[in-house]
């Protein structure tokens, strides 16, 4: 009988392996993946006087992508609409 206990609790483990697998898998590939940042707002957002490049969309993506992100970030911001 001890033996017959001893793997009661085989497809248990089994079960969790296969899924802690399949969860590694799933995140390798989500890092795979580019994502898209919208930010919406104000001119202040928009970068309203400021030069090419220096906007919070621009630094926001240029930060995310010098710790290995592959990100794109969209600037949907409108000056003067507040």
């Amino acid at each position: 009988m001890a033996f017959k206990h001893r793997f009661a609790a085989a497809p248990i483990v089994f079960a969790a392996l296969i899924l802690f697998l399949g969860l590694c898998g799933a995140i390798s590939s989500a890092r795979a993946a580019t994502f898209t940042i919208v930010g919406f707002g104000d001119s202040l957002m928009a970068g309203y006087s400021l030069a090419p490049g220096q906007g919070f969309t621009d630094r926001l993506q240029a930060a995310l992508k010098a710790k290995g992100l592959d990100v794109t970030v969209a600037n949907a911001g409108v000056s003067g609409d507040t």
